[in-house]
């Protein structure tokens, strides 16, 4: 009973593991870029990052924006805007998370969700990653 017990412990402490990798839980943070809001976003990467705040493997990270949304502004529009425009790279802050540094879009994508609303997918390159305190 006693090596049941201690089997399911174990098993329940345990990190998922897809393919040899360990599974990533995204973080969930309310996203602005230039003073512009735009609502919540499961945001994948940012253990891309050292605990200085530099990427770890390369010179830059990928980072992944991504959420279902109805009525809020759409990340996919500053994306394709930024590009057309083929201006500096802005700073990403994440409410209640810090700001990621030296963002430029990589890739993105929109489409109509099954459930009503949008999904949309935003990829983009960052140089660096800083927490901020935030009282709010």
């Amino acid at each position: 009973m006693l090596r049941y017990l201690l089997l399911i412990c174990l098993l329940l402490a345990c990190e998922p593991v897809v393919s040899g990798k360990k599974q990533v839980q995204p973080r969930l943070y309310s996203v602005s870029v230039d003073g512009l809001a735009y609502g919540a976003f499961d945001i994948y990467g940012l253990e891309t990052f050292s605990h200085h705040g530099l990427p770890v493997s390369d010179q830059y990270s990928v980072i992944k924006l991504s959420r279902h949304f109805i009525h809020e502004r759409s990340l996919y529009r500053w994306a394709w805007k930024y590009k057309e425009r083929k201006t500096l790279p802005k700073t990403i802050y994440l409410r209640g998370g810090g700001q990621l540094l030296g963002c430029q879009p990589l890739s993105w994508m929109i489409e109509i969700s099954t459930g009503g609303g949008y999904f949309e997918d935003v990829d983009v390159t960052c140089w660096g990653y800083e927490v901020i305190y935030d009282p709010n």
